[in-house]
């Protein structure tokens, strides 16, 4: 795997840096004989780089690679070229970088160029010596222990490729190996470079480099291959490397024990291998967490310390199990070795320092408190002389207070000193009043559940005592050693170490609480109820090893990350509920964030609602909810003054009328949505009405708001429109419009020219052409054609309906997209034939593009990645060019006038595109013409994909996971018909470069959706796709398709990975 990272490195991110630098060369030393490798043909090289079309459109020249990765065995010379293509009737200089990776310039290769041996020195970008990585298993994290970045890249850092890429000017000098000029003379075509690849005296394995283009002088372009990977082949069989676990941490340090990994022998290299653990006291899943794990060796790299997560609610006890270095399915040489680990840890203490500590309030002669043994431990003693045989009480207090929500108990750990007798005590407790001041009662403090009184007798050696604690609120900390006697010494050690089993320093105990999750309640999408969410998870944002439906211990200020899987892809995430024990709801919580805090002020709060010291918490799904707003046309606008709209939004009701008669009444589902909903309309017409208007179209815009969706209408033709709701604001319009409302041809000067359709029996110079009813509906393309007598020009005009402004264009056709009519005079296109000069030949060439995108990952207006279209049809005065594969199409012949404007047509994928044509600039211009061709076209389209598995669960992303050769899922596609007729929706299996594996599938309608049960493990491979086709079938009565529309094919953006390579892009 770090093979093929280190090409994606190189071939990807360091290809694209070009700068300029260069180092002189000098001449090669004493030669041994190397074998002369030439790795291709060099004549089809040539034909292929020097003598293509594509080569002719580099004007200035431009300079490429022959290959863009090459491999030559050690102890042979690679020959290898550098083509300069186009024009080369100029000097011209290019700058070359040679890059090390794992191979060392001058002791395994060197470079030679022009006959001459390039100056370089060793400096290998992938060499991990001297680094110590830190592994986290199953977290995907790896840490250079020692800050280098740059080696990074050694362990398949996925970030590596990003970090050079950024790097300036000179550090891109300062990486490359050598710098090197080659110039080109006038007319040279091609520089010879050799690689000679050494024999080094140790086998270790394959080597890399790579060579780059940096700089190209002023003019000379960069073409297809800037650079290319060279692979030193070792053919000698290798040393073997071996690994060993040689230390494991006896410290726990934030849940984690870790092991140090060391591989020894030929660490220059690749190695893998994998770590696993053997349980002895400590079961793994109960007590820690250790699948197997792969460790990957890179070149240099000889140590790896491995992070092992424990779970720490079942850390009570010392507890030990065995960890062994055991070989990979990889065929690397291993040693096995193994050492056992032990730990303890705990989440359940707030650790106070002694050093928090000061003399308390009830000081009344000379006490000793001042630390001992370096820190380790701190005295808290007094003496007192012959007095009246009552108790005498002094006291150390915290210098501030803590908060006591969720505590149980302090513990300390403390013994007594000689002099201290039976019947003396040491009392701890929470408040923020010295108790002792004054003789105050004891009875207050253990009454209260204040704290507790210690004798004597029981701080024998160093133990661990527990005073119970039953306050909320913010309290210091007082430790009091009370003189029974009020006669002699009395003192107290307090140790200051961190609780291991034996001593410790002050510390509050946490209370332990449950935590319980619920099942969501049910969200209601279109009247019928569906549970959102399943597989409901707790986990401990700091120890990923603390996770469950349940968690049996939990601790104040810890917070939980709440997992799912989302069943219903409509519904997200808006916060949770707390419920007593009759499941009513005492506390809500709206957030976005799957988060639950364990927090003072919950538990203050509210613990008294809970049962079984355990918090019940229910997530809370809701849908996104939409504005739909029913919207009146503008009538005035439309000529169409005796009609109005009584529109009830309450009452999902609108009414039309015509001088008070009814013309159609419009319903619409609900004055409730939210994504994922149905958003119904239906038309009733009045049969009783005679008038001149009828419903012709629904006009929709959506968008994420109302302000951004009131542009770029959809128009719908079919009475009962619906949709699912996926946005956050719908505008729909009913729209009524004139009967006679049509797509005719109103021609003038009709004498000084000849169109389709024109009468025999023309009388006058005008005409009108009405025979286009019945061929064409809104969206459709319209051609038109006229060819205008000698000295006469086709002009053709019509009224824009999105702007209300005339258009105007030129020529011998004319593509016109029939527009939803809003006047009756739209769609009523004009001809006529005007007096103009002969014009002028202009040459035009097409650049076609296609916007990018695919279902799931629709571009949005600021989108501008637009990608060459290859075998598109482009049609432009009567003449068709077919796109090449840079979307460019063969030349135009048009004769024109400057600032003329011409339609052309670019049909692709079974849709059409109407494009204009600007003729600009002098006479018999030569011009290139972009057309950009939207991801967004009007009229039938998939509105949106999804796929779950066979057990019905919603699976999010864009990958389809298969495991096994029975592996399947099923896919669903909501489509949007846009008033015409779909009957199929046609499912196919591609491979990455778009080639069909397999028969397309037809859909199972269900609904709003069409579904495809499509068993994938079988015949699917690593990269495939789904495309899904809308298609109009008419069959004969056997049930055979007679004629079918297509309304293009799209890539749904799903990508298929098979588990084998699931991991294939992520190197631990």
């Amino acid at each position: 795997m770090m093979k093929k990272f280190a090409q994606r490195l190189l071939a990807g991110s360091l290809a694209a840096v070009m700068f300029a630098c260069a180092l002189p060369a000098i001449p090669a030393r004493a030669e041994r004989v190397y074998n002369e490798v030439l790795p291709y043909n060099l004549e089809e090289q040539e034909e292929k780089w020097l003598k293509s079309e594509q080569a002719d459109t580099y004007e200035s020249g431009a300079v490429t690679f022959t290959l863009n990765g090459v491999s030559v065995n050690m102890g042979e010379e690679l020959v290898y070229h550098l083509f300069r293509q186009g024009n080369t009737e100029a000097k011209q200089k290019v700058t070359l970088a040679v890059l090390d990776l794992t191979a060392g310039y001058g002791e395994d290769y060197e470079i030679l160029a022009d006959g001459e041996t390039v100056l370089g020195q060793v400096n290998r970008i992938l060499d991990g010596s001297g680094v110590t990585y830190d592994v986290y298993p199953g977290m995907n994290v790896m840490e250079d222990a020692e800050g280098q970045e740059d080696t990074a890249a050694a362990q398949g850092n996925a970030d590596a490729a990003d970090k050079l890429e950024d790097k300036d000017k000179e550090e891109i000098r300062e990486t490359a190996s050598a710098v090197f000029d080659l110039e080109f003379e006038t007319g040279e075509q091609e520089k010879e470079i050799r690689v000679r690849a050494g024999v080094p005296e140790k086998a270790v394995g394959n080597k890399e480099l790579q060579l780059m283009v940096l700089e190209c002088e002023e003019g000379l372009e960069t073409g297809e291959n800037t650079s290319t990977s060279v692979t030193l082949v070792e053919t000698r069989e290798t040393e073997e490397a071996e690994i060993s676990i040689v230390e494991v941490s006896a410290e726990v340090t934030d849940g984690y024990v870790s092991v140090l990994v060391r591989r020894t022998g030929n660490t220059a290299g690749y190695s893998a291998y994998t770590l696993e653990a053997e349980d002895d006291t400590a079961v793994n899943g109960e007590d820690y967490i250790l699948k197997s794990t792969q460790l990957t060796f890179s070149p240099g790299v000889s140590r790896q310390r491995v992070h092992i997560p424990l779970i720490a609610s079942k850390m009570e006890e010392e507890k030990s199990f065995t960890l062994r270095a055991a070989k990979s399915e990889e065929e690397v040489s291993y040693k096995t070795t193994t050492k056992g680990a032990a730990f303890k840890t705990s989440r359940e203490l707030v650790d106070i320092p002694m050093t928090e500590f000061e003399k308390g309030g009830s000081v009344v002669g000379d006490i000793t408190f001042s630390e001992k043994d370096n820190g380790e431990r701190y005295e808290l003693s007094f003496d007192t002389g012959i007095g009246d045989g009552s108790n005498r009480t002094e006291s150390i207090k915290t210098r501030k207070a803590y908060d006591f929500t969720g505590i149980k108990a302090i513990r300390l750990s403390a013994s007594y000193q000689v002099g201290t007798i039976v019947g003396d005590h040491l009392d701890v407790y929470a408040s923020n009043t010295d108790y002792y001041n004054n003789k105050t009662a004891l009875g207050q403090i253990v009454s209260n559940q204040y704290g507790a009184r210690i004798d004597t007798v029981s701080l024998t050696g160093q133990g661990i005592h527990n005073a119970n604690v039953s306050r909320t609120g913010e309290y210091q900390i007082y430790i009091t050693a009370e003189q029974h006697s009020g006669l002699g010494h009395i003192g107290y050690n307090l140790y200051n170490q961190d609780f291991d089993g034996n001593k410790g320093h002050v510390a509050l105990v946490k209370q332990e609480y449950g935590l319980k999750l619920l099942n969501p309640e049910a969200v209601t999408q279109d009247g019928v109820a569906n549970v959102p969410a399943g597989d409901l998870k707790l986990t401990l944002t700091s120890d990923a090893s603390v996770s469950g439906s349940s968690i049996e211990k939990a601790y104040r200020d810890e917070t939980y990350t709440i997992s799912y899987n989302l069943m219903d892809e409509t519904a997200h995430y808006a916060g949770y509920q707390l419920l007593d024990g009759n499941n009513k709801v005492f506390y809500s919580e709206q957030t976005e964030s799957p988060t639950f805090t364990l927090s003072s002020e919950l538990i203050q709060k509210y613990s008294s609602r809970i049962s079984n010291n355990t918090f019940t918490i229910r997530p809370v799904f809701e849908r996104e909810t939409a504005q739909v707003e029913v919207l009146r046309q503008d009538f005035a606008a439309m000529g169409m003054d005796t009609v109005n709209a009584e529109i009830d939004m309450a009452n999902c009701r609108a009414v039309y009328k015509d001088n008070g008669v009814e013309i159609a009444t419009v319903t619409w589902n609900s004055s409730y949505y939210a994504h994922g909903d149905t958003l119904a309309f239906r038309v009733t017409e009045n049969g009783a009405y005679m008038g001149d208007y009828h419903f012709a179209a629904y006009q929709v815009c959506d968008g994420a708001s109302k302000e951004s969706s009131l542009s770029n209408p959809l128009y719908y033709t079919n009475p009962q429109w619906s949709t699912v709701v996926s946005a956050g604001y719908y505008a729909v319009t009913p729209m009524v419009t004139n009967r006679n409302a049509r797509l005719l041809l109103n021609v003038s000067g009709a004498s000084h020219g000849s169109f389709p359709g024109k009468p025999k029996d023309l009388q006058g110079d005008s005409c009108t052409v009405e025979d286009y009813d019945g061929k064409y509906d809104s969206n459709d393309v319209a051609a038109f054609a006229a060819e205008p007598a000698e000295g006469y020009r086709a002009r053709w005009s019509y009224r824009d309906v999105a702007t209300g402004q005339t258009k105007t264009c030129y020529g011998s056709r004319f593509y016109y997209r029939v527009q939803f009519p809003v006047l009756l005079t739209d769609n009523h296109v004009s001809l006529s034939f005007e007096k103009c000069d002969p014009g002028q030949e202009y040459s035009v060439i097409a650049d076609v593009y296609m916007q990018g995108g695919d279902i799931l990952h629709q571009p949005d207006s600021k989108t501008e990645k637009y990608t060459p279209l290859q075998g598109a049809i482009v049609s432009l005065e009567g003449e068709e060019r077919e796109t090449k594969e840079d979307g460019s199409t063969d030349l135009f012949t048009v004769k024109a006038r400057t600032d003329e404007i011409y339609t052309a047509l670019v049909t692709a994928n079974n849709r059409e595109y109407v494009q204009e044509v600007v003729i600009s600039g002098s006479k018999g211009a030569s011009l290139r013409q972009d057309m950009k061709l939207s991801y967004y076209y009007e009229g039938p389209r998939v509105t949106g994909v999804r796929y779950f598995d066979y057990d019905g669960t919603v699976q999010n992303g864009d990958v389809i996971y298969l495991e096994t050769e029975t592996d399947g899922c099923i896919l669903g596609a909501s489509v949007e018909t846009a008033g015409q007729e779909v009957s199929d929706v046609l499912f196919q299996l591609k491979s990455s470069d778009g080639t069909p594996k397999g028969e397309q599938v037809t859909g199972e309608h269900n609904g709003s959706e069409y579904l495809w049960s499509a068993a994938l493990g079988m015949r699917a491979e690593q990269g495939d796709q789904i495309w899904v086709e809308l298609v109009n079938r008419t069959y004969d009565g056997e049930g055979n398709v007679v004629k079918q529309t297509s309304y293009g094919e799209v890539n749904t953006g799903y990508s298929i990975v098979i588990a084998e390579f699931a991991d294939a892009s992520y190197i631990p």
